[in-house]
């Protein structure tokens, strides 16, 4: 997963660091990766992940919007997966409302959102620096996911102590430009030695964005190319005030016989151009439906 070639290697003992720790970190600063644009979801799309969770946008703002997800938890998101490069870079920041730990299953946005996180000391105007994050990250490679082969940059963020000898968390996130999205984030925490890994499966756009017939029209173009068509066919709808377009990037089959596909599904209006990637397996309904929305 990710392509960074040094790990940590630290040595513990009933969760106690005995040392041994390499916290160096291979790769570029954050600020080298592209400064692109992102576009607002709208309410409605749904975001598929592999853990099980599903999140809905509920409301959108100037550069954020809220979301749900299945099990009742509420978010606020920035609608830059990577926020602002110089947030990273910058830190020299201070702000007990700035830095925050945000934990939350979601491989997008970053599950990480500061580099230092602070606590208030008995004295309230005093913040001492709890622990750290150091990031870097790597040339874009192309990478094998579950909606498909896409370039992505490697994101390693270490979390440590505020000495910077004691790691605490390891997260590695996989960024694909052309999708401006975060791919894959995998965690590692040394003190439990648990690793986990969530992947998105599927953004699904909202019924809102599509008139009655234009919404049907585009349900039947997704169900009829996944049947029929082989990968790489690039299919549309025709006419109307929108250009939605599907293309089949490539077929899997899993031990129990049951086939899945993964696509991109393509919507520009008014010249802006919005991409939809995921992934669909074939019911025994004959249905292409995304893995933890049937």
């Amino acid at each position: 997963m990710a392509r960074f070639t040094t790990r940590l290697g630290c040595l513990a003992l009933f969760g106690i660091f005995l040392g041994g720790c390499n916290t160096t970190l291979i790769g570029n600063g954050l600020d080298t990766l592209p400064a692109d644009r992102f576009s607002l979801p709208q309410a409605g799309d749904i975001f598929v992940y592999s853990t099980g969770t599903y999140e809905v946008v509920t409301e959108t703002h100037d550069a954020s919007f809220d979301s749900e997800n299945n099990r009742g938890t509420r978010y606020t998101r920035d609608a830059n997966p990577l926020f602002n490069p110089l947030f990273w870079r910058n830190g020299e920041r201070f702000g007990e409302n700035s830095f925050y730990a945000d934990d939350s299953d979601g491989a997008w946005p970053t599950s990480f959102s500061n580099i230092y996180q602070y606590f208030s000391s008995s004295d309230a105007s005093v913040r001492e620096i709890q622990s750290s994050w150091r990031c870097a990250a790597d040339s874009p490679s192309n990478e094998t996911f579950l909606i498909g082969d896409y370039p992505t940059h490697s994101i390693q963020c270490i979390q440590s102590s505020s000495s910077g000898q004691r790691p605490w968390r390891n997260v590695v996130s996989e960024y694909s430009p052309d999708l401006q999205r975060i791919l894959r984030v995998t965690r590692e925490t040394y003190r439990t030695r648990e690793t986990r890994t969530t992947e998105l499966i599927a953004i699904v756009p909202s019924p809102l964005r599509f008139d009655s017939d234009t919404g049907e029209a585009v349900s039947r173009l997704v169900q009829n190319t996944l049947e029929n068509d082989a990968s790489g066919t690039t299919r549309s709808v025709p006419g109307g005030t929108l250009a939605v377009t599907i293309t089949v990037l490539g077929t899997t089959q899993s031990e129990e016989g049951i086939f899945c596909r993964n696509y991109v599904l393509m919507v520009e209006e008014a010249g802006s151009m919005e991409s939809f990637p995921g992934l669909r397996c074939r019911s025994e309904q004959r249905v292409w439906v995304v893995p933890g929305l049937e």
